[in-house]
């Protein structure tokens, strides 16, 4: 009886020291987190709207075959865009828990006029929110993890549904955006944002769940993910070229008029933020927590005002628990399904899961889907 209480104890005593340190490492990512948030200098600035100034207005036709002719040179057909990644291996993307990123990064999005507007104007986002998401990011695991077929089959019907999509702007926001102001889905620098604030939540998403990765990492996952935003029509050579330059952008975009909250970027929060039924009674919502805490301060107070430091308190515990919860998962309940498909087809296989396989990683996405209210199986 002793040794049993004392292994016991032992036991709880090593969970507590573990989620302690593990909310000490949470605390640390956002504590660097707000580093990179911090308004640069005056230089920096300049620099980055001397930058956008220098890009294209919209993706055209031109540019955009261009640059598919660009990234078709540079893949293995059978792997698509994996084969741009180091060893074929997406530390990053194949982890389901960084789909949590996509409430932070949606509402980035959203915060971008045109984005909001062409959403709210050509879209059934209203009437059915979540079958809208699973549309987008069905085509954007077909991009992934497919093979070249799959990925230009995706990427052209996205830009033919693009070039439909214009319209104008209904109210002044600040000097940028006036009512009457026109928009199109295929304005490079919108593209540019909303494929930015994915690869920034993939990172962030994943260091904060999973674990840091290195800074060799990250530039190597970058460079990849530059590459890969050829298949949207965005010329890799126009981006920004490195991973300090990057985070120059977003920092300038942050705190600069090219983000405000417009009234359909509102209410679309009103509905994509809402709780999960069990949520709601208990008096919790843990994507409208995890949004304020990984949104970027300028943006965060456009929605909701600042974030207390017990908010961010409860974050951290709660992102410690779940955290260790999921790294003791295996591999195949972690792991998105694409990404199983796509290891088997690397290796010869025809990409389909056994029975066993393809039951825990259903059951591990499904899980993680609706934590976070996104079908992602």
């Amino acid at each position: 009886i002793i040794m049993l209480l004392y292994i016991s104890v032992s036991a709880i005593v090593l969970v507590v020291v573990y989620l302690s340190w593990n909310t000490w490492r949470i605390r640390e990512v956002l504590r660097k987190r707000r580093v990179c948030e911090e308004v640069k200098s005056e230089a920096v600035r300049k620099r980055v709207e001397k930058y956008l100034q220098s890009l294209p207005t919209t993706i055209t036709p031109t540019d955009y075959e261009r640059a598919l002719t660009s990234l078709a040179s540079k893949l293995d057909k059978k792997l698509g865009l994996a084969s741009l990644y180091p060893g074929n291996d997406f530390f990053i993307l194949r982890e389901s828990v960084v789909m949590s990123g996509g409430a932070p990064a949606v509402l980035l999005q959203l915060a971008h006029p045109y984005v909001a507007y062409a959403i709210d104007h050509h879209s059934y986002s209203s009437e059915n929110p979540f079958l809208r998401f699973h549309k987008t990011f069905e085509n954007v695991f077909s991009v992934t993890f497919g093979d070249w077929r799959q990925a230009e089959r995706s990427s052209r019907r996205v830009y033919r549904t693009h070039e439909k999509i214009t319209g104008e702007i209904s109210e002044t926001l600040n000097e940028i955006y006036r009512a009457g102001g026109k928009y199109g889905a295929l304005d490079f620098k919108a593209a540019m944002w909303v494929w930015a604030t994915l690869v920034d939540y993939s990172i962030l998403t994943h260091d904060i769940f999973v674990g840091s990765a290195t800074t060799e990492d990250k530039v190597g996952y970058y460079e990849a993910a530059k590459q890969g935003a050829e298949v949207w029509g965005l010329d890799c050579e126009l981006l920004p070229p490195t991973v300090e330059d990057f985070a120059e952008y977003c920092n300038y975009m942050w705190h600069s008029q090219v983000l405000c909250v417009s009234k359909p970027a509102r209410a679309m929060e009103t509905f994509l933020m809402r709780p999960l039924p069990l949520e709601s009674a208990i008096g919790m919502n843990s994507n409208l927590l995890l949004a304020k805490v990984l949104l970027p301060h300028p943006v965060c107070q456009q929605y909701w005002g600042p974030t207390g430091s017990a908010t961010t308190a409860l974050f951290c515990a709660t992102a410690s628990l779940a955290s260790a919860v999921y790294c003791l998962l295996p591999g195949s309940a972690r792991y998105l399904t694409r990404y199983h498909r796509l290891k088997i087809r690397s290796s010869g296989g025809a990409g389909s899961l056994g029975p066993v396989e393809s039951a825990a990683a259903m059951l591990g996405n499904w899980v993680v889907a609706k934590t976070l209210q996104i079908h992602t199986v």
